[in-house]
């Protein structure tokens, strides 16, 4: 049987321990915080960039309210995005997206 004095000594040592693995992850901690907080500014000024992005190239569509006062925003196909873009519409976004594209009149 162990006596008081390593039984001491090894509660000593073993509480060392703990408080280096609880610092550990307590730093790790506060690093996911950090990261997450990044994560969600990252994603919300993706996801204003986008909405804006598709409401100037006609991804969505905006139509007039019936009876009530709230606005509908449904998502067309890239098909019928193609068929209602007139020529200047597509030659605009083609510029914008750096893509070089002839049309003939």
């Amino acid at each position: 049987m162990p006596t008081i004095e390593e039984l001491q000594a090894e509660k000593k040592k073993l509480y060392v321990e703990v408080k280096v693995a609880h610092n550990k992850m307590e730093h790790a901690r506060n690093i996911f915080h950090l990261m997450e907080q990044k994560y969600y500014r990252k994603k919300s000024a993706f996801e204003k960039c986008d909405y804006e992005l598709a409401m100037v190239d006609g991804r969505y569509k905006v139509e007039p309210p019936s009876d009530s006062k709230r606005t509908k925003t449904i998502a067309l196909g890239p098909a019928e995005i193609l068929l209602t873009l007139n020529k200047d519409q597509l030659a605009r976004i083609c510029d914008t997206l750096g893509v070089d594209v002839e049309t003939e009149e």
